[in-house]
């Protein structure tokens, strides 16, 4: 091909890829025999391929490919031997023969050697790209596929400590390869059975978990990379094949791996690649022996039964352990001697002034900033108008000692989802927006109490440093909004969450701090 001739191709790829952006053209490539086409016009252009530094075309080949390879994937399209183009079944003819295919294979395994050893800023996404085709190029004839077998079977261990160094990424492209395998090519998955890749897998898989009804958590944690690799060959190779599904399920192992899936097993890797292997065994639409898979379904059947059973059980002992609590409970106390609160009392601990008269108590309020204009500065300055900034607040009336506010914001900053001051406060305040405290005195509450109450109001509103008539201004101006709230029948529901009879109950609180 010419220079003109390869810059043409390059061109109608990169339109294609352009077209294929959308399903629809991706599927109507692969209708019309595209991803085969497109793969034989890749071949022929592989094996004068720059390993170093492929050109654009070999790029934008590969992406053209890897997009109708995920279409394929998507809607479960069968990539055949065979053309598919609107004729009629009788009139198809193989567009592959075996040798052609083997010698495909054999280029792109070596092409991923050459890759490697020389070792390049394209390595990594150029071995990707031909793991990718590489299952494909087998046309799921028997010697493509023995090939690559054949290509890594020596340095295929499952078991971590038998794994040598050198061997790690070969052993790790093979689990690549055969995880890219569709699901409707079975002669790749029978070549591990003949070669014993299959059978070094189900070894170790049964010295680790040898029993399915005792299943051995350390162990599992020991073995954890291991039973993961073991896992994974597993997922790849049961999909379509009955005689893999059926060797799993006859030595036990399905079971086993269905073990594996309970919420018991703290290994999160291990547990979320068993949930996919039984979830591919008994989904109905995939290709799984029916034996196998109504098995497993009576095995979740009678292990939910099972838990079900369980957790009544549970229930019922609960129930009993309560009702015999109580009844110790009601014979060493008298009720009717236990002192009850009868004044306002707090969300927390649900005590007051009557069972805690010496712990100030509060009001959760929400407070917003407005300007009012300053009497006295217009009393004695004539005509000067000066607005100075004050606060107006609601409150919902939920009640909290000052002293349970603190340890609960310690807690809700330890916890394991830490939350702010605020956040915490607005679940104790009945989910009502909230960003201050207002103090509550009470009968035996002393001064010092009492400032120190009033600094957390103050505190809030961004007032640290105040005392004298100038507090006393705040907190009037602070009461005489809430009443022209009152005055206006303003909604004030609409963004705290409170009513004007929750509002009602602190006014004499006020009055008792403005007073104090």
């Amino acid at each position: 091909m010419d220079l003109e001739q390869k810059w043409k191709l390059q061109n109608i790829i990169t339109i294609l890829n352009l077209t294929f952006k959308h399903s629809e053209g991706k599927y109507k490539a692969l209708h019309y025999n595209g991803l085969n086409i497109f793969i034989k016009v890749l071949m022929k252009f592989l094996p004068n391929m720059n390993e170093s530094e492929p050109d654009c075309l070999i790029q934008n080949m590969f992406e053209l490919i890897h997009g109708l390879l995920d279409e394929s994937e998507n809607i479960k399209f069968k990539i055949n031997k065979r053309s598919n183009i609107d004729i009629e079944d009788d009139q198809m003819v193989n567009i592959y023969d075996e040798e052609e295919c083997l010698d495909n294979v054999k280029l792109c395994i070596n092409k991923i050697n050459t890759i490697e050893q020389k070792g390049n800023k394209y390595k990594n996404q150029l071995v990707q790209d031909l793991i990718r085709i590489l299952p494909i190029l087998t046309r799921d004839f028997v010697k493509p596929s023995q090939y690559i077998v054949n290509s890594f079977e020596q340095y295929i261990e499952f078991d971590d400590q038998q794994i040598k160094k050198e061997n790690q990424e070969k052993i790790n492209k093979f689990m690549e390869i055969a995880e890219k395998v569709p699901e409707y090519f079975q002669s790749f998955r029978e070549e591990t059975i003949n070669s014993g890749i299959l059978n070094k897998a189900t070894q170790l898989f049964l010295q680790i978990v040898s029993d399915y009804s005792k299943i051995n958590q350390a162990k599992i944690k020991q073995y954890n990379t291991s039973l993961q690799r073991c896992l994974q060959i597993f997922m790849s190779l049961i999909k379509g094949n009955h005689n893999i599904q059926l060797i799993l399920s006859k030595q036990g192992i399905l079971h086993s791996i269905y073990q594996l899936t309970d919420t018991s097993i703290k290994i999160k890797e291990i547990g979320k690649i068993s949930e996919d292997i039984i979830e591919y065994i008994v989904c109905e639409k995939n290709m799984v022996h029916k034996e196998v898979q109504n098995l497993i379904i009576k095995i979740k059947h009678e292990d939910a039964q099972i838990k079900k059973e369980k957790a009544h059980q549970v229930k019922l002992n609960q129930l009993q352990m309560l009702n015999t609590n109580a009844q110790k409970i009601k014979q060493v106390f008298d009720f009717g001697d236990l002192e009850e609160e009868t004044s306002i009392k707090c969300v927390v601990c649900q005590e007051g002034y009557t069972l805690r008269p010496k712990d100030i108590l509060g009001a959760y309020i929400y407070s917003t900033s407005y300007n009012i204009f300053d009497i006295q500065k217009l009393v004695y300055e004539g005509n000067s108008y000066v607005d100075k900034s004050s606060v107006t607040s609601v409150t919902s009336f939920n009640l909290i000692h000052l002293k349970c506010h603190q340890e609960a914001v310690q807690a809700d900053q330890n916890s394991k989802k830490p939350k702010t001051e605020w956040e915490g406060a607005l679940i104790r305040n009945s989910e009502a927006k909230c960003n201050n405290w207002f103090p509550l005195k009470g009968p035996e509450i002393d001064q010092n109490q009492t400032e120190n109450a009033l600094k957390k109001y103050f505190k809030c509103i961004g007032q640290q440093s105040i005392s004298g008539n100038q507090a006393t201004w705040i907190i009037m101006n602070d009461f005489k909004g809430l009443l022209m709230k009152f005055a206006n029948q303003e909604d004030i529901a609409k963004e705290t969450r409170t009513t004007f009879e929750h509002n009602i109950k602190i006014l004499p609180f006020f009055i008792s701090i403005i007073t104090y």
